[in-house]
């Protein structure tokens, strides 16, 4: 139950303004913080579109909505998910304000085998050992993670301060995201192309933030902080010759419409940072999202 929880919390969120309160619980040494306003996003254009194409029977979806009583497209409010990064055991942490049948909730944990226990005051839910935890602070907010970091997230609520760029990613976007371990948009990098070494010059990001705002169109705002300028420099023309590559490969209908919706995207540099912004209509987004579906069902 832990882990549907926290997998329907996110999925909700990526169909992730923060609440202050929320952000205080964000780990200091968080490298990866993401959030969304899921309030905003729902209510949306594409929102409303993608939550009509989803099914209630998709992963189960209306017997967990049956089970503890929260619908994720309905009583999710926002999502906050942080982590330090690295790899080994997970350490991100999901916070999420909601309405949430805190009673059904932990009925339903008991069912599929969970742990029921009071940590402070609060309600939690554990699993594999207790390793893993859910918390209710409250009626509408649930904190979720491993142990450690879900009551590192409780202290930091009284003691703790909402980060300055958060909060102005937050109250800009309706999905946003910061981070300072950007290394793994040089992983997803081809090698060597024509000269060039796209990985490397990825490898080269120290940080990078952006956000996404839904409306009649879908602004896409990106900002990347390179080592040096000479860096910055390097990685715009790098971004400019892969948008180039995907256009010259705009073999099918999918291809040809995003190769059409990168031609309007605009790429600037001043020192050592590089921005992007994008702007998409939503009906074009909605085409090609229907697009893609329809491949991937006929690829079944």
């Amino acid at each position: 139950m832990t882990r549907r929880f926290l997998v329907f919390a996110l999925s909700a969120a990526t169909v992730f303004a923060a609440d202050p309160n929320l952000l205080k619980m964000v780990p200091a040494d968080a490298r990866v913080v993401m959030g969304v306003d899921a309030d905003r996003a729902v209510h949306s254009p594409f929102g409303r579109f993608i939550l009509s194409q989803m099914s209630d029977n998709e992963g189960g979806l209306a017997k967990f909505v049956q089970a503890t009583g929260f619908d994720p497209r309905r009583d999710l409010r926002e999502a906050i998910f942080a982590s330090a990064g690295g790899t080994g055991k997970s350490n991100g942490i999901v916070i999420a304000r909601g309405s949430f049948n805190v009673p059904k909730i932990l009925e339903a944990a008991k069912t599929e085998g969970g742990q029921i226990s009071v940590y402070q005051g609060f309600n939690v839910i554990s699993k594999d050992a207790g390793k893993e935890w859910v918390a209710f602070l409250d009626s509408t907010v649930a904190l979720g993670g491993p142990e450690d970091s879900v009551k590192a997230a409780i202290a930091q609520r009284t003691t703790g301060s909402a980060n300055a760029l958060y909060r102005d990613l937050a109250s800009r976007y309706d999905v946003w995201m910061y981070t300072v371990e950007p290394a793994a948009l040089g992983k997803a990098m081809p090698g060597k192309t024509g000269g060039n070494n796209p990985a490397e010059t990825f490898k080269s990001i120290t940080a990078a933030q952006g956000g996404v705002k839904l409306g009649n169109s879908v602004d896409v705002d990106g900002i990347a902080t390179a080592r040096s300028d000479k860096d910055a420099v390097a990685l715009h023309d790098v971004i400019k010759f892969v948008a180039g590559m995907i256009q010259l490969k705009s073999d099918d209908a999918t291809a040809t419409e995003v190769a059409t919706l990168l031609e309007s995207m605009q790429l600037s540099v001043s020192g050592n940072k590089v921005s992007l912004k994008l702007s998409i209509p939503e009906t074009q987004l909605e085409q090609l999202f229907q697009r893609t579906q329809r491949r991937q069902v006929a690829r079944r």
